[in-house]
Protein backbone atom coordinates (compact mmCIF):
# COMPACT_ATOMS: atom_id res chain seq x y z
CA UNK A 1 0.00 0.00 0.00
CA UNK A 2 1.20 3.79 -1.09
CA UNK A 3 1.37 6.33 1.78
CA UNK A 4 -0.78 9.03 2.28
CA UNK A 5 0.56 12.26 0.86
CA UNK A 6 0.33 13.58 4.20
CA UNK A 7 2.94 10.86 5.78
CA UNK A 8 5.03 11.91 2.50
CA UNK A 9 4.94 15.53 3.44
CA UNK A 10 5.70 14.79 7.22
CA UNK A 11 8.73 12.38 6.21
CA UNK A 12 10.02 14.81 3.90
CA UNK A 13 9.55 17.80 6.58
CA UNK A 14 11.57 15.76 8.82
CA UNK A 15 14.27 14.46 5.95
CA UNK A 16 15.08 17.80 4.72
CA UNK A 17 13.96 20.44 7.56
CA UNK A 18 11.07 23.29 7.70
CA UNK A 19 12.42 25.54 5.66
CA UNK A 20 13.95 23.62 2.64
CA UNK A 21 10.80 21.85 2.50
CA UNK A 22 8.74 24.98 1.99
CA UNK A 23 9.76 25.60 -1.24
CA UNK A 24 10.08 21.89 -2.35
CA UNK A 25 6.31 21.76 -1.22
CA UNK A 26 5.54 24.53 -2.65
CA UNK A 27 6.46 23.18 -5.97
CA UNK A 28 4.48 20.18 -5.53
CA UNK A 29 1.52 21.42 -4.58
CA UNK A 30 1.69 23.99 -7.86
CA UNK A 31 2.40 22.00 -10.03
CA UNK A 32 -0.30 19.11 -8.53
CA UNK A 33 -2.87 21.56 -8.46
CA UNK A 34 -3.62 21.60 -4.03
CA UNK A 35 -4.53 24.66 -3.31
CA UNK A 36 -5.03 24.26 0.42
CA UNK A 37 -0.82 22.85 0.80
CA UNK A 38 0.06 26.03 -1.74
CA UNK A 39 -1.56 28.41 0.91
CA UNK A 40 -0.09 26.61 3.76
CA UNK A 41 3.61 26.88 2.02
CA UNK A 42 3.03 30.30 1.13
CA UNK A 43 2.13 31.54 4.25
CA UNK A 44 4.83 29.83 5.93
CA UNK A 45 7.75 31.44 3.27
CA UNK A 46 6.60 34.84 4.02
CA UNK A 47 6.55 34.97 7.54
CA UNK A 48 9.85 33.11 7.40
CA UNK A 49 11.22 34.25 4.18
CA UNK A 50 14.90 35.68 5.53
CA UNK A 51 15.71 31.59 6.34
CA UNK A 52 13.85 30.50 2.98
CA UNK A 53 15.29 32.63 0.84
CA UNK A 54 18.71 30.84 1.38
CA UNK A 55 18.11 27.47 0.80
CA UNK A 56 18.71 25.49 -2.64
CA UNK A 57 15.19 24.64 -2.63
CA UNK A 58 14.29 28.43 -2.44
CA UNK A 59 16.55 29.23 -5.06
CA UNK A 60 15.16 26.44 -7.60
CA UNK A 61 11.74 28.35 -7.78
CA UNK A 62 10.86 29.31 -11.33
CA UNK A 63 9.63 33.26 -11.66
CA UNK A 64 5.71 32.22 -11.31
CA UNK A 65 6.26 30.73 -7.77
CA UNK A 66 8.46 33.43 -6.81
CA UNK A 67 5.81 35.57 -7.96
CA UNK A 68 3.21 34.18 -6.07
CA UNK A 69 5.38 34.62 -2.67
CA UNK A 70 5.22 38.13 -4.18
CA UNK A 71 1.87 38.62 -4.67
CA UNK A 72 1.01 36.85 -0.88
CA UNK A 73 4.06 38.97 0.70
CA UNK A 74 2.28 42.21 -1.05
CA UNK A 75 -1.56 40.82 -0.06
CA UNK A 76 -0.37 40.44 4.00
CA UNK A 77 1.17 43.79 4.19
CA UNK A 78 -1.70 45.83 2.95
CA UNK A 79 -4.06 43.34 5.18
CA UNK A 80 -2.00 44.72 7.74
CA UNK A 81 -1.99 48.08 6.56
CA UNK A 82 -6.11 47.80 6.38
CA UNK A 83 -5.41 46.46 10.53
CA UNK A 84 -3.69 49.89 11.68
CA UNK A 85 -6.00 52.13 10.03
CA UNK A 86 -8.80 50.85 11.56
CA UNK A 87 -7.00 51.18 14.81
CA UNK A 88 -5.79 54.41 14.57
CA UNK A 89 -9.28 55.41 13.08
CA UNK A 90 -10.64 53.87 16.51
CA UNK A 91 -8.13 55.58 18.81
CA UNK A 92 -7.00 58.88 18.14
CA UNK A 93 -3.39 59.23 19.28
CA UNK A 94 -1.97 61.57 22.44
CA UNK A 95 -0.73 64.73 21.04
Amino acid sequence: MWPSLLQCLITFHFLVGTNEAAAALLVLADESGLTKLRAVCLDYIVHHYAAVSLTEGYKSLNSHQRDLIAAESCALYAHLRGMLREVAARKALPE
